[in-house]
């Protein structure tokens, strides 16, 4: 279980449970931010929370791009792209790459692109798709590549929104990547 005010969360187990509580705040779907008090023995006072460690510096490599709808014989196809930042010179490398895509369609679901299929995919939130790669995703420099499309049953074209996005490079640097719609 999750912290809650007041209460220490966890079970002493690491599980699937926990993998997706993590993508869902690493994507940005659950956006609270708790902060634990260290644990002591010395006293049953209150104790504040330390100050946070300045924010690491992040190195843009790119952006993630909602691409424009595309009619299908059973609805609509989003294809949704990752550009690699255009002064790269020369292939980039994700080490890991999670998002999310949001959208008021509650029935969307995932079709892989040319880099394969994610290592994890959550849609138990109606509307909502996480997902995750956990392998290397080997990007050549400047270059658009199709990560998939969002298939939409529904009679309108989905409005999707990215609410945010986490990458590290092989040296499991944190990267930063804009989100953009794809102009056509």
């Amino acid at each position: 279980p999750l912290d809650g005010a007041g209460t220490r969360g966890g079970d002493g187990m690491l599980n699937t449970l926990d993998l997706v509580a993590t993508l869902r705040r690493a994507t940005s779907i659950d956006t609270s931010r708790p902060r634990r008090v260290p644990r002591t023995t010395c006293s049953s006072a209150s104790t504040s929370p330390s100050t946070p460690a300045a924010e690491p510096r992040r190195t843009r490599a790119g952006s993630l791009q909602i691409g424009n709808p595309l009619q299908t014989a059973g609805g609509w196809s989003v294809p949704i792209y990752i550009q690699t930042a255009i002064q790269s010179s020369s292939a980039t490398t994700l080490q890991a790459l999670a998002f999310a895509i949001v959208s008021s369609d509650p029935g969307l679901s995932w079709q892989p692109g040319g880099v394969g299929s994610p290592s994890l995919l959550d849609r138990g939130i109606p509307g909502t798709l996480a997902l995750a790669w956990l392998q290397d995703l080997n990007l050549a420099a400047g270059q658009s590549t199709l990560l998939g499309s969002v298939v939409s049953t529904g009679a309108a074209a989905p409005q999707l929104t990215i609410p945010g996005v986490s990458a590290h490079d092989a040296g499991l640097s944190e990267l930063t990547l804009s989100i953009q719609r794809r102009i056509p």
